[in-house]
């Protein structure tokens, strides 16, 4: 019955691998071929466009050497301004000064907003081109006769850091806004209590109405230099889709790479790699025949010691895994797909060494942290400190075999729309599996953090401070439950749900 067991979860491992590994051939959408078709218009397009961008581009560098022109003239005058004005009041105050220098003040803004532009310009100009270069690499792509799959995963991690490059960027623009944002209403704050100032002074005060003008010509700058900020991520906006639709098209040619070289049936050639396999699944087979029943023997008559019996699992697990491993890459390969059995074996070998790996580091660990543990309160501690070692490992060695088997990014993908799919809406607050997820993860960190408190407690403080047991337990309740509460609304906050409605509902209640 072991032996019956063993082969039937090994052929599951198979099996599932492989579905793993063929899993991306349902995603099919349209076919390269038409995606190839519809590429040269978009080529064309971009080119078409990016020529027209670059005429306007002409246009607005020459504007803006204008605009620089025109500033530096009016810097040169306000600074003589100001220094006439300045001489006149014998290095006092006055309210030209002041006119003058929120004068200076626009002035600079203005020269940010020039600068500003002259980056829209530039950026223009780069977005263009980069869009242009990536449906041609999009097209060179679809149209290559040669591509391998390792070729086509390099292009993928390529693309995928454009991506990432380019939200960066659009992350960076828009924390700009805010700041903006911040900067319009102090100057239309301001700008009322100017207003009101002037009308207590029925409109007769010069100083004050040079004031309002000059704050209205910097509100007027603040919200160009707003567009500009918007314009650029405008331009990042185009790239990002791009850039999508250019993954796109690399998954459908993915699929096609590997319906060519994986399923499609060739004559089986024995070369070195088959020879190899071949001699190391007769010595696989020998070991089976030969040296097991002695090793078994020999485990038997030692008395069975626990690492003996590990010994014999271990190595019959290792034997039975082999033979089962060899003998259906040699059935998959006579079939002819020596390359889908290559393509498989290999990675179902390594996922298993992963998972094998990890499953006795984490029984070490498990022996080191419960080694020389004294009373129920280090024990607690360990539990839990294996407990979190545990699950840390069970998600690594999840992340590891997906990246093995070669769909980490779609596992990724799944798992991320998943979990942000709603499925109950309450008010304002979208319930879905991820918040879920995150609002019970946070309380057991809470709960686990409060078993560590309190084992803690009892085993290093309480016994130094010799309190009585009915206090100690009265702490460590209290403990517990503070942590609990702690955790929950932190959880109910995570959740999306406003604290501050919950404590008026509490004061109505109460």
């Amino acid at each position: 019955m072991k032996k019956i067991r063993l082969h039937v979860a090994f052929i599951c491992v198979l099996a599932g691998m492989s579905y793993c590994a063929l899993a991306e051939e349902k995603t099919a959408t349209p076919s390269s071929a038409a995606v190839s078709a519809e590429a040269p218009n978009n080529v064309i397009g971009v080119v078409e466009t990016a020529k027209e961008g670059k005429a306007d581009v002409k246009v607005a560098e020459l504007q803006i050497i204008k605009e620089k022109a025109s500033l530096e003239q009016e810097k040169i005058e306000l600074i003589k301004n100001a220094e006439k004005e300045h001489s006149k009041s014998n290095g006092g105050g006055s309210a030209e000064n002041l006119v003058i220098q929120q004068k200076l003040e626009v002035l600079e803004k203005k020269e940010a907003v020039v600068a500003a532009k002259e980056n829209v310009v530039t950026e223009k100009i780069e977005a263009y081109e980069r869009a242009a270069a990536i449906i041609e690499r999009k097209l060179e792509i679809l149209n290559s006769k040669d591509l391998s799959l390792d070729d086509i995963e390099r292009e993928y991690e390529r693309v995928n850091r454009l991506l990432a490059d380019a939200k960066a960027e659009k992350a960076f623009l828009k924390g700009k806004l805010p700041l903006i944002e911040m900067e319009t209403k102090a100057i239309e704050k301001e700008l009322q209590t100017q207003n009101i100032l002037l009308g207590l002074k029925g409109d007769k005060d010069n100083a004050v109405s040079d004031i309002i003008k000059t704050r209205n010509e910097h509100l007027t700058v603040t919200a160009k230099e707003g567009e500009l900020i918007r314009e650029r991520i405008s331009f990042v906006d185009v790239q990002v889709e791009l850039i999508k639709d250019y993954i796109a098209a690399l998954n459908e040619k993915r699929i096609e790479v590997f319906r060519y070289e994986l399923l499609t049936p060739r004559p089986l050639s024995a070369g070195m790699t088959e020879g190899a396999a071949l001699l190391f699944f007769a010595g696989l087979l020998l070991a089976v025949m030969f040296y097991r029943p002695r090793i078994r023997e020999a485990v038997l008559k030692s008395g069975a010691s626990l690492a003996g019996k590990l010994m014999c699992k271990t190595l019959t697990l290792f034997l039975y895994s082999g033979i089962g491993l060899f003998a259906g890459y040699f059935i998959i390969s006579f079939l002819g797909y020596h390359k889908l059995a290559m393509y498989v074996g290999v990675r179902v070998l390594l996922a298993v060494v992963v998972v094998a790996v990890l499953a006795v580091f984490h029984r070490v660990m498990k022996r080191v942290l419960h080694r020389g543990e004294e009373g129920d309160e280090k024990h607690t501690l360990m539990d839990g400190i294996a407990t979190i070692l545990g699950w840390a490992m069970v998600f690594f060695g999840v992340f590891i075999v997906t990246k093995i088997a070669g769909f980490e990014r779609e596992a990724m993908f799944f798992l991320k729309r998943a979990a942000e799919r709603p499925f109950f809406v309450m008010g304002e607050v979208n319930i879905s599996a991820g918040i879920i997820f995150k609002f019970a993860f946070i309380v057991w960190l809470f709960i686990l953090a409060s078993r560590f408190l309190d084992a803690f407690l009892k085993s290093n403080i309480y016994k130094r401070m010799r309190l009585d047991e009915s206090v100690q337990y009265a702490l460590s309740v209290a403990i517990k439950y503070l942590m609990m509460v702690l955790g929950l609304f932190i959880g109910i906050s995570a959740l999306g749900v406003d604290l501050a409605a919950l404590t008026v509902f509490a004061g109505t209640v109460g």
